[in-house]
Parts: structure tokens; C-alpha cells; sequence
């Protein structure tokens, strides 16, 4: 978990990197996923950070650059990966989710499988 100075309280995000789900949008494998709290309701959301998808998103970028040069996050290169992620996230906040027949059915099947066991 990690802290994000937010208004008027702090906001706290999870970071996954380890046993991902299949990106909801194109199935592909994403770099990580961070949960935050919904924009609009009640409750989080948990959003990935894909390469296809997020390609031709500016605010995904820094992520996207670190992952094409390290292949993980290490002791060595922490600092440069928490800050790129608190960017990220913190422009994630300000984007409402969206859901579409499809993702609803998508997140529905997947619960329906046990995935959120």
C-alpha cells in the first residue's frame, strides 16, 4: 500500500505486480495494476497498466518507459518506480471509470469464476 498525498484526506493505492488478471480490455498481459478508490461511488477499482492499451495514453507513459528498460522493480531503481507510480495514479484519481456492457459482463463472469475470491 502505498500513501497519496490527496484532498482533503491522503489517499491509499495498492500496486500488484505478481498474479495479474488478463487485461480487461484486450486480454493482453499487463504491467501492473493499482487499486484506488472509485472516482464517482462508493467502493475501488482496480486498473492495469497495459502496453497495447495504454500506449497511446501521455499519463501512462513514465510507467510504460520504466517497464521497457527494467524488467522488474528492484531495490535499485524503487524511488524512480514510486514516484513514476504516484504520477500515475494520481492522474488515474482525477479519471472517472468508465463501464460498458462488456466490462460489466467481463468483471461479472470473473466473479462468477471465483476470481475474486
Amino acid at each position: 500500500m502505498t500513501d497519496l498525498p490527496g484532498e482533503p484526506a491522503r489517499v491509499t493505492f495498492a500496486v500488484d505486480v505478481q498474479n495479474l488478471r488478463p487485461c480487461h480490455r484486450c486480454g493482453g498481459d499487463p504491467y501492473l495494476a493499482v487499486t484506488i478508490p472509485h472516482a464517482t461511488m462508493s467502493g475501488n477499482r482496480t486498473i492495469p497498466l497495459c502496453p497495447r492499451c495504454d500506449a497511446a495514453d501521455s499519463v501512462s507513459h513514465g510507467l510504460l518507459a520504466f517497464f521497457a528498460v527494467h524488467s522488474a522493480v528492484a531495490e535499485s531503481n524503487t524511488n524512480v518506480f514510486q514516484e513514476l507510480a504516484r504520477q500515475w495514479v494520481a492522474a488515474k484519481l482525477q479519471q472517472p471509470g468508465t463501464v460498458t456492457d462488456d466490462t460489466f459482463q467481463t468483471e461479472v463472469d470473473a466473479w462468477r469464476a471465483g476470481e475474486f475470491d
